[in-house]
């Protein structure tokens, strides 16, 4: 009954540490459960996305991913650090349009603690992962038939 009660809290401490949320480019700043501060997401001119981060309190770095969480281009985007201290880390990047999975039009972004997933964790871990969505796949037209058979 112990071990089942041990196993219950891990579950549920476990499913705490990370929080997603879903962010559209332009719609404006959004909150970070786990890490605190937001992030935002703005298209330029010549259809680049930046990816800001603000004020992030617990979490100092990030990783870029694609939309089936492989890594899009580990050169460009390994590992990132935030910079400043705990409490108040910004950071940047950009994302070009051809690293934009264009079937999906979706990039995840994963925010981490260092202890993040540590097996020598003994403080608290924190996570967010963000889902950034470029824009909206449109349903496909209806089709139409011109005798009204649906033929």
């Amino acid at each position: 009954m112990k071990t089942l009660i041990t196993l219950m809290a891990l579950v549920i401490a476990g499913s705490a540490l990370a929080g997603q949320v879903e962010l559209r480019v332009n719609q404006g700043a959004t909150p970070l459960p786990s890490c605190g501060g937001s992030v935002d997401a703005i298209k330029d001119g010549n259809g680049n996305v930046m990816v800001n981060f603000y004020n992030v309190q617990y979490c100092s770095n990030y990783n870029v991913l694609g939309a089936n969480y492989q890594e899009i281009n580990p050169r460009e985007f390994p590992n990132q650090k935030l910079m400043g201290s705990n409490g108040n880390r910004n950071g940047s990047f950009d994302i070009s349009p051809d690293l934009i999975n264009l079937g999906k039009n979706v990039i995840v972004l994963q925010v981490r603690s260092n202890k993040y997933g540590s097996k020598k964790d003994t403080g608290a871990a924190h996570g967010d992962e963000i889902i950034l969505k470029f824009k909206e796949k449109l349903p496909p037209a209806p089709t139409t038939t011109t005798n009204g058979s649906g033929w």
